[in-house]
């Protein structure tokens, strides 16, 4: 089968979630399936060269997306945010260009199936779970709070063809919160990497623990104070937190390493005398000590005490009786027997076997046949920028910019007054009340403390005046498209070279074609910028009169959103329509003269 894994976390950021994924993308891709893996990023490196393979599949090379046999292709589509829970993670927007690119990928790719992981989060999952033609598997390796979603369940229940979990826990959390029934699959662990390994001297006691565990942790610090035994708190976030809790005689027996990365937790798991695994902790590091050969210690109905058995390959305290977890640690260290036993008998789901059981759940299911949006369609032309009455260096009324860009013929236009949305809504209010066969992006040219950056698709004011990078982050937060003008010409306000190369990942298009500058130069070197960063080009005419709509413009398939905007802009072709520029100036100075004239007059 031609699978595609997709996850909404940052696959070059430490995740337990994109390990895992890792883990499961390497066993199928063994198992002889193709196997391509979706997911954002922060490197330039990796944006770069995804949004190359995902330009070319644009352009219909299906070759983009080719897998190397027994090998994951890792494909990131977008630049990763930060992921919050809760109700903050309902208001966070999926950046535009993470959908476009897994839209892009899924509808072009030709899956059969595709994985979607945490679809409850902002990101590229949701998308796969609205927008893939193939199959969909639902699967939730943290499924939030269990609070119940109406909604929530009414979009896994329309674009999953089944659910499944990666342990029995996140099984019931998901029952509690979507009302769904998940297939549990288990939890992929790197065999390669997490291996059992002679004892450790002196022996020494890893620890999964958060703030909840404060109680288990003063216990098992008293408990292990008469022993020689040395203590590696393993979380990695907020074990700085629970430093306070190390009695001052335990210090340098207590260390807090790195564990964020699985070679991290490899380099303290492999070795030790016991693992104690944290009441609310991860799925995946109690399975890596297990296959380490190191005994666990849970507390029964946590992710650490699933499929194990008490005194068989593991030890299992009741909820609510901390000083049993210290027990059971203390035990272990006295009875070389027991660890030994438990040691060999320690087991962990194998990498093979949830393979296994998630091909069989893929396979269950009856995939929808891949479809490919067919190449062209219907072309319209659109200008990206101009201007309108509502920008202190225009006088043109919206009525004749409307009027201007339909007998230019023109499909679609941006208007992008400096500083106010209010251009935009009213030509927008304009078109609607008269039925016109035109599309209006609401936009914005907005003055940063460097330069200019145009936000397309905008739904309140931004006011000017903020460093650039937080420009670039109001607009982003409101959904919309990130468009640089004119961003090398030097009689324009235009931000510094360097900090552009910089936020080049959080930039989603490019004004390689401005109808208004003196010189080609400048456009010239925005197109050679775009190709470098390999980023989408934009034109537009930057008309503060009406003789100038639709000078430049991009000739592309019909769009009706930021999303499909962006699919569109990789198969835009510039169209220009060349005016004198001195002309088109004359005619701004005289206009804005005469309308400063009739003010003073009035």
């Amino acid at each position: 089968m031609r699978l595609c894994l997709v996850s909404p976390y940052a696959w070059d950021r430490p995740s337990e979630a994109n390990d895992h994924l890792a883990s499961q993308a390497r066993a199928l891709a063994t198992r002889g399936h193709d196997v391509v893996v979706l997911a954002p990023a922060r490197k330039p490196a990796l944006l770069l060269e995804g949004r190359r393979r995902l330009r070319a599949l644009g352009r219909g090379d299906a070759a983009a997306l080719a897998v190397v046999p027994g090998t994951p292709l890792v494909v990131a589509v977008g630049l990763a945010l930060p992921l919050s829970t809760g109700a903050a993670a309902r208001s966070v927007p999926i950046p535009v260009a993470v959908a476009a690119g897994v839209r892009l990928a899924l509808t072009r790719g030709a899956f059969d199936v595709v994985d979607a992981l945490d679809p409850d989060q902002p990101g590229a999952s949701a998308v796969a779970l609205r927008e893939s033609p193939a199959a969909v598997v639902a699967t939730f390796f943290r499924a939030g709070p269990t609070l119940r979603s109406t909604r929530g369940a009414e979009r896994l229940a329309g674009g999953a063809d089944a659910v499944a979990a990666v342990s029995a826990v996140t099984a019931a959390t998901v029952l509690q919160r979507f009302g769904v029934q998940a297939t549990v699959t288990g939890v992929s662990v790197d065999r390669e990497r997490f291996t059992p390994a002679p004892p450790v001297t002196p022996p020494l006691v890893a620890v999964e623990a958060t703030l909840a565990d404060g109680g288990a942790l003063r216990a098992l610090f008293a408990e292990l104070e008469a022993t020689d035994a040395e203590i590696a708190l393993l979380r990695s976030a907020g074990t700085a937190a629970l430093r306070p809790l190390v009695p001052a005689r335990l210090q340098g027996r207590v260390r807090l390493p790195d564990a964020a990365t699985p070679a991290a937790r490899a380099a303290v798991l492999r070795g030790a005398t016991a693992f104690i695994a944290a009441r609310a902790g991860s799925p995946l590091i109690p399975r890596e000590a297990a296959a380490c050969g190191v005994p666990v210690i849970a507390v029964a109905g946590s992710h650490g005490a699933e499929g194990l058995t008490h005194e068989v390959d593991g030890l299992i305290a009741q909820t609510g009786q901390p000083a049993l977890i210290a027990a059971c640690a203390g035990r272990l260290l006295a009875d070389s027997t027991l660890r030994e036993r438990l040691a060999a008998a320690a087991r962990t789901t194998d990498p093979a076997l949830v393979a296994e059981r998630t091909e069989a759940l893929y396979r269950a299911g009856r995939p929808r046949r891949p479809t490919r949006p067919a190449a062209g369609g219907d072309r319209i032309l659109c200008d990206f920028h101009l201007h309108s009455e509502h920008s202190h260096d225009c006088t043109t009324p919206i009525a004749e910019v409307i009027e201007r860009a339909l007998a230019a013929g023109l499909g679609a236009i941006a208007v992008t007054d400096h500083n106010t949305i209010a251009g935009g809504l009213a030509a927008r209010e304009q078109v609607a009340a008269n039925g016109l066969d035109l599309h209006v992006i609401v936009g914005s040219e907005i003055k940063t403390t460097t330069g200019e950056v145009i936000g397309l698709y905008l739904q309140e004011e931004i006011p000017r005046g903020l460093p650039f990078a937080d420009t670039i982050e109001a607009i982003r937060a409101q959904g919309g498209v990130v468009y640089v003008p004119h961003p090398f010409d030097r009689l324009h306000a235009i931000p510094d070279p360097a900090l552009l190369r910089r936020l080049a990942d959080q930039i989603d298009v490019i004004e390689t074609c401005n109808g208004r500058l003196y010189r080609e130069s400048f456009n010239r070197q925005a197109q050679a910028f775009a190709e470098r960063h390999d980023l989408l080009m934009g034109a537009g005419s930057d008309a503060h009169v009406g003789e100038g709509i639709g000078t430049a413009c991009l000739e592309l398939p019909r769009f009706s959103d930021p999303e499909s905007l962006l699919l569109a802009l990789g198969d835009g072709r510039t169209v220009r329509r060349p005016s004198s520029v001195l002309y088109l100036q004359g005619l701004k100075w005289l206009r804005g003269a005469r309308s400063r004239a009739r003010g003073a007059e009035s």
